[in-house]
């Protein structure tokens, strides 16, 4: 018996009597995931990378829906100011790192650790931004 997980999450299941036949199965499943698998450069993308594109697409916070065909895009003013938030606080301390390999503690303590430099109102404006960011970055996969 064996599991076989791919890239969107789904696992299929092998299991056989004989060892031989299992061994085949198995094989098989794995040279459809290997042909469907994403490459791995577009899985692994930067806290900076997503951001940029957020930035560049007018940092949108809601996709586009039922109610509203397009989604709502910021005023350059807020833009300008999201990217002046972010790249002095956020950007150099986790641009670098990988959306998909950072655990939320890591940035649990970048928050923290702004409460001695920066106001709560900042703070929180950041993490607003931040999480619109990722957002985006899930809807754009």
């Amino acid at each position: 018996m064996a599991w076989v997980r791919f890239p969107d999450g789904s696992r299929r299941k092998v299991e056989r009597v004989e060892k031989a036949d299992a061994q085949a199965d198995l094989d098989a499943l794995l040279t459809v995931r290997a042909q469907n698998a994403e490459p791995p450069t577009k899985q692994l993308a930067t806290f900076a990378e997503v951001m940029e594109a957020w930035f560049d697409d007018g940092c949108p916070n809601v996709a586009p829906s039922a109610t509203s065909r397009h989604a709502r895009v910021k005023s350059p003013n807020t833009i300008l100011n999201a990217r002046q938030l972010l790249g002095t606080s956020v950007i150099p301390a986790v641009g670098s790192l990988k959306v998909d390999r950072t655990t939320a503690g890591r940035l649990e303590k970048l928050f923290q650790s702004m409460v001695e430099s920066y106001a709560t109102s900042t703070i929180d404006r950041n993490w607003n931004y931040l999480n619109q960011a990722l957002q985006y970055g899930l809807r754009t996969r």
